[in-house]
């Protein structure tokens, strides 16, 4: 065999036949036995051909994941498994599958838009690990025109003309088998449309904002992909206005307290997610996606105060009382502060009756309601900070048992 490490080239690839031996040297107690597979013959093919695919540096040994097999080529391949006492079709199967390619670049992209950040560096602030935000024009077009046949003229326009008030992208490289591309980027694209919707979350606990991304697109070479999530944010008050973020509150949007975003209702076949297992934090968060996704301030107010119940109930018996009493316990001291919180959380459960029950809202009703559905708004937001404050200990309380979390208020209101 040729010692390719001569002439090796970073990144390239060498397909070379061999002979393949299968090592049944411990065959459960039986005298050891070695058959040997030539090239091209019929019984080759059967476990997955001769055809391997190794980088250069690695023509001696190379260890591959996650079967734990070693292949050496000396100058067959003769492949043996650590763990077991002899191979199996399978395993042959997966090395062979196993070929070393160029790396593909692979770009994904969204535009934001409804808000306005501060100016950005040419490349962008980064977000999370492997995302950067930017609102320079010069950059955002770099990123996108090799795509623009694909995109379109208006999806190109949107992007780089300012429609779009920044560009949050991804560029890496991955190896990736051509037959399974397609699956890849698609998966690889929720993930990056859920790593929005974090940021989105970021945002919002921070103050209110309508800050919305209309799609995005994944590509490599010769293809294009594109998704888009089947709602928009709007303010507490039903707005789409862009809201601006100053440079420090854009920095700390861009360290989220949760790693990565709660699953959407697309990523199962269940019919829904308030299902059993789960957290009251993360049936909180689902109401308040819901809410930020309706237009209908109404049907805001509703979603807001299920995700208020969602966190602080244990009985169904004077919710709206018990509800607006433990909030209020929570985010304020005994006194006038206490009593006008609780008053507050009670108006928004009257409106909510009102909306799930079918209830039609007259025009003098309309003003107060954006109030409400505003200040609702925001003390889900004061709650969400009071839950990952360790001083507060609501968390633990309330993801234990409804007895602890029953005990734990009546502590904050009696005690």
């Amino acid at each position: 065999m040729p010692d390719y490490r001569r002439n090796r080239v970073p990144g390239g690839t060498y397909f070379f036949t061999v002979n393949l031996e299968k090592d049944c040297t411990m065959n459960h107690g039986h005298p050891p036995t070695m058959k040997i597979y030539h090239p091209g013959r019929e019984n080759a093919a059967k476990d997955g051909g001769m055809r391997f695919a190794f980088p250069p540096y690695a023509c001696w040994e190379q260890h591959l994941r996650p079967n734990n097999l070693v292949a050496k080529i000396i100058p067959s391949i003769v492949i043996k498994n650590k763990s077991k006492a002899f191979i199996r079709e399978y395993n042959i199967s997966s090395i062979v599958k196993l070929k070393k390619r160029a790396p593909i670049k692979v770009t994904f992209f969204a535009g934001i838009q409804q808000v306005e950040f501060p100016r950005s560096s040419r490349n962008g602030e980064r977000f999370l690990d492997t995302y950067h935000i930017t609102n320079d024009r010069s950059r955002i077009t770099e990123i996108v025109t090799p795509y623009a046949t694909s995109l379109g003229g208006v999806e190109v326009s949107y992007l780089t003309r300012g429609s779009a008030k920044a560009l949050i992208y991804r560029i890496s490289y991955h190896e990736i088998d051509p037959e399974s591309l397609e699956s890849a980027l698609h998966e690889r694209l929720i993930e990056d449309m859920l790593a929005i919707r974090l940021l989105q979350l970021s945002l919002w606990l921070l103050k209110d904002n309508a800050a919305d991304f209309d799609r995005g697109w994944i590509c490599t070479e010769g293809r294009v992909n594109n998704n888009v999530w089947a709602s928009r944010y709007s303010t507490a008050n039903g707005s789409f206005d862009a809201v601006s973020f100053n440079a420090k509150e854009f920095s700390l949007a861009r360290r989220p307290p949760v790693s990565s975003a709660d699953r959407y209702i697309g990523s199962s076949d269940i019919p829904t997610l308030l299902t059993g297992g789960r957290l009251r934090y993360q049936r909180f968060m689902y109401f308040i996606s819901s809410a930020r996704s309706s237009a209908d301030v109404a049907m805001k107010v509703a979603d807001y105060c299920s995700a208020l119940e969602s966190l602080v109930s244990t009985a169904q018996t004077e919710l709206s009382h018990q509800v607006s009493e433990r909030v209020a316990a929570i985010l304020t001291s005994p006194g006038a502060e206490r009593i006008a919180l609780f008053k507050l959380i009670k108006e928004a459960y009257g409106y909510r009756s009102k909306a799930v029950h079918g209830t039609y809202f007259k025009s003098r009703d309309f003003e107060r309601l954006r109030v409400c559905s505003i200040r609702i708004d925001e003390i889900c937001r004061r709650i969400h900070r009071a839950y990952f404050d360790l001083d507060t200990g609501l968390a633990q309380a309330i993801e234990s048992s409804d007895e602890d979390t029953t005990e734990y208020f009546l502590n904050r209101t009696l005690g």
